[in-house]
């Protein structure tokens, strides 16, 4: 089976090379999303150290109990910023491999890239699609939860 060139229109180019541009721009600001998440989480790793440190030290009874516990909401938020990071990698993934195919696909004219570039653009929205609806159904399932919680604690 031959391969046949792409054909697309001049206004299909135009629309597949800015997809491509937006797609590797999009796919730099998740990278540099990554890397502040990154620091973000290292910062609250190193001021949970540093809070349950000056919290053991002083004198007071009441602050030294506690002192175990001051470093646990600022470890759960690093822990939750390294897996958003985490969850970006696969976005950077996809929307790199499609603005590199959609350049080749609309300079070389290869059916070949353009169906990369599809592919890809479908597992990209694929995703999210599927990221959004966990998301959506833990915010269900931890939102009664929270509140239970909220009741329990005020009475």
């Amino acid at each position: 089976m031959e391969e046949q060139n792409l054909r697309f229109q001049e206004e299909a180019k135009q629309y597949v090379r800015s997809i491509g541009r937006w797609n590797r721009f999009f796919a730099i600001l998740s990278i540099i999303s990554c890397v502040f998440m990154v620091l973000g989480a290292m910062v609250m790793f190193a001021t949970g150290s540093m809070m349950e440190g000056m919290m053991s030290n002083m004198a007071d009874n009441e602050y030294a109990s506690t002192a175990g516990m001051a470093a646990l909401p600022t470890a759960l938020i690093a822990v939750l910023y390294l897996v958003i990071a985490g969850l970006q990698v696969p976005v950077i993934i996809y929307l790199m491999r499609s603005a590199k195919a959609a350049e080749t696909a609309v300079a070389l004219n290869s059916n070949e890239a353009a169906v990369s570039f599809l592919a890809n653009s479908k597992s990209y929205w694929k995703y999210y699609g599927i990221l959004t609806i966990v998301v959506l159904a833990f915010c269900i399932i931890v939102l009664p939860i929270i509140v239970i919680g909220a009741v329990a604690a005020a009475l």
